[in-house]
C-alpha cells in the first residue's frame, strides 16, 4: 500500500480527531504528491459535513488532516470512513494514482456509547 494512514482508535463526539496521512511510492520510498485530497464519509458512504474533494495542502511527503465540530456529530452515525486520493510521480510513470481509507467509530461524548 502506498499510503499510511495513522489515527486513534476512535473519535470522541465533540472533539478533535486527527489523521497523520504518510504518502510512499511503489518502492516504498517516501513522496510528495502532485496532488491529495480527502472526503469523509458515514459507514454508508454518504459525505459528512460536505467533507468531499478536500485539498490537503500543503502537499507534503506526511500530512496530518485535523477532524472536529460536525464532522465528528454522533447523532449522524456512529462510524467514519476518511479517504485519501493522491497522485504522484516516479521513475515508472507520471500521474499515478494513490487510494486509501481508514475506518473509525465514533463515541458519543454525553452516553458513552461507541458507534
Amino acid at each position: 500500500m502506498p499510503t499510511f494512514l495513522a489515527a486513534g482508535p476512535d473519535a470522541t463526539s465533540g472533539s478533535s480527531y486527527f489523521v497523520t496521512v504518510s504518502f510512499f511510492d511503489e518502492i516504498g520510498d517516501a513522496v510528495i504528491p502532485i496532488s491529495a485530497k480527502w472526503k469523509l464519509t458515514d459507514g454508508n458512504g454518504a459525505i459528512i459535513n460536505n467533507r468531499s474533494d478536500v485539498n490537503i495542502p500543503p502537499i507534503k511527503a506526511i500530512s496530518l488532516i485535523v477532524l472536529s465540530g460536525e464532522d465528528l456529530e454522533y447523532q449522524d452515525g456512529g462510524e467514519r470512513v476518511l479517504t485519501v486520493e493522491a497522485t504522484y510521480n516516479s521513475l515508472n510513470g507520471s500521474n499515478l494514482p494513490l487510494v486509501d481509507s481508514i475506518r473509525f467509530r465514533i463515541i458519543d461524548a454525553e452516553s458513552g456509547i461507541i458507534g
